[in-house]
């Protein structure tokens, strides 16, 4: 009986990765559970891959410290964004006092916001995030925090509306453009008011290019800003934001370190057949850490 439910259980599993698509779905189910296994061991990854798998859910539930968990999507960036958070820690930082506000702009799935309101449970965390199906994930995982508040927004150069200008792409890679509607966006100053942040002790950007046009728009205010970790993205090759971020920064009396530089090759343009060095990225993604000695 046992075996006759087994393989029927295994018919439909197979069944359902054969007809929901595609390779694509079984790729992500292998790499899912080679993921989960070195993590959580071989059981959780079963258990939760084969859930994923038959469609019963659409996230599963991982732990990230102190008995909170959090939900993930196999099969999307969510994962390497977990490492990032939770493994390497790499929004962890040795600040001289504990923060007391934070903005997490770039958002995603929460998981940075749950990182540092575990941290800093003192501190008034901004977690803004424009997409709605990351929005909806960032509630469940950050939402439940009473020092969290999500903000479905995006944070842009002015207050207005913006929509998504790249829908298909990955989770993590979501850009805004100006639109008549769509999406609630706010200049930092516009979004700092209704929530009655003085300042911003804290402020990690994940904007995907628009690091310039947001800090020029409250460059006169940056020195109401103590620390800010930034992924720096650069998408146009004739139009490098990288000098001005970094001019910017320094007039305002930061300073600052780069590192982890990405190049992404498979974002066009590349360099072009006839030139010197074919092939190579021009654009590419690196992280600035900037802090004020005088904070």
């Amino acid at each position: 009986m046992r075996r006759a439910v087994l393989r029927q259980f295994n018919r439909k599993l197979l069944n359902r990765l054969s007809s929901d698509a595609s390779p694509f779905r079984l790729r992500a189910l292998i790499r899912y559970l080679e993921w989960a296994k070195e993590r959580f061991g071989l059981s959780f990854a079963l258990r939760t891959g084969t859930l994923w798998a038959l469609g019963l859910t659409s996230t599963i539930s991982a732990p990230a410290g102190h008995g909170v968990r959090v939900a993930l999507r196999p099969g999307t960036p969510d994962l390497f964004v977990y490492d990032e958070v939770f493994r390497t820690h790499a929004y962890d930082m040795a600040l001289a006092k504990a923060p007391r506000f934070i903005v997490d702009a770039g958002g995603h799935i929460g998981l940075t916001s749950v990182r540092l309101a575990q941290q800093y449970p003192d501190s008034k965390i901004l977690c803004i995030e424009p997409e709605p199906a990351n929005v909806a994930i960032a509630q469940r995982n950050a939402g439940s925090f009473p020092n969290v508040t999500v903000v479905h927004a995006a944070l842009w150069s002015h207050t207005g509306r913006v929509a998504i200008a790249n829908p298909s792409a990955a989770s993590w890679s979501f850009r805004v453009k100006t639109s008549r509607s769509g999406v609630q966006a706010y200049s930092m100053m516009d979004l700092l008011s209704p929530y009655g942040f003085p300042r911003i002790d804290l402020l990690k950007l994940d904007i995907e290019g628009a690091e310039d046009a947001v800090l020029a728009d409250c460059e006169s205010q940056l020195h109401h800003v103590g620390a800010i970790v930034m992924d720096l993205h650069e998408f146009a090759p004739a139009l490098r934001q990288a000098p001005r971020v970094l001019e910017r920064l320094t007039r305002a009396g930061f300073t600052y370190a780069i590192d982890e530089l990405v190049p992404l090759p498979w974002r066009e343009p590349v360099a072009g057949d006839l030139t010197p060095f074919p092939g190579k990225a021009l654009n590419w993604a690196m992280t600035v850490r900037a802090w004020r000695n005088d904070w």
